[in-house]
C-alpha cells in the first residue's frame, strides 16, 4: 500500500495524470504474488515478463474461439493463430510456474521454512506429500 501511494504521489507531483486503473491492477498483482509465491513479480524489479503473460493471457480468454460454438469451423483458430498463441501462453505459464516452484523449494531447503513464514506454495507442496488426502474415510 505504501508503495502504491508513493507511486500516485510521485506521479500527481509532477503533474501526470495517474492512471487508478492501472495503479490497482499492479496493486491486486503485488498482493497476488506475493501470498502464493512469496514475492512480487513487478515491472519495477525487471520482471516485465510476468506482466506480458499475463495480458497475453487475459487476452486469450476474451477471444473469441468459433470452433468452440461450431465445432466444424474448429479449422478456423488454426488459420487465425489462436491455437497458437494459446500454446505458447501456456509454455510460457509452465516455464515460469516450474522456475518458480525450483527456486522455492531450493530456498525452503536451505534456510528451514515452514511456520509465519509459510506462503500459498508451502500449503499446497503440503497437500502434494500428504497421502490422506483422497482416502476414503470409512
Amino acid at each position: 500500500m505504501a508503495n502504491m501511494v508513493a507511486k500516485i504521489q510521485n506521479l500527481s507531483s509532477s503533474g501526470g495524470l495517474v492512471d487508478l486503473s492501472e495503479v490497482f491492477a499492479v496493486l491486486s498483482n503485488d498482493i497476488i504474488c506475493r501470498v502464493v509465491f512469496g514475492r512480487k513479480f513487478n515491472r519495477e524489479e525487471g520482471e516485465n515478463y510476468f506482466h506480458v503473460m499475463l495480458a497475453e493471457f487475459l487476452d486469450l480468454l476474451g477471444t473469441f474461439a468459433v470452433g468452440e460454438f461450431i465445432p466444424s469451423l474448429a479449422w478456423v483458430s488454426r488459420l487465425n493463430g489462436l491455437n497458437v498463441r494459446v500454446k505458447r501462453n501456456n509454455e510460457e505459464f509452465d516455464a515460469f510456474f516450474e522456475r518458480v516452484l525450483d527456486e522455492h523449494i531450493k530456498s525452503r531447503r536451505g534456510g528451514g521454512g515452514g511456520g509465519e513464514g509459510e506462503i500459498f506454495l508451502d500449503v499446497l507442496l503440503a497437500l502434494k506429500d500428504d497421502v490422506s488426502i483422497g482416502a476414503q474415510q470409512g
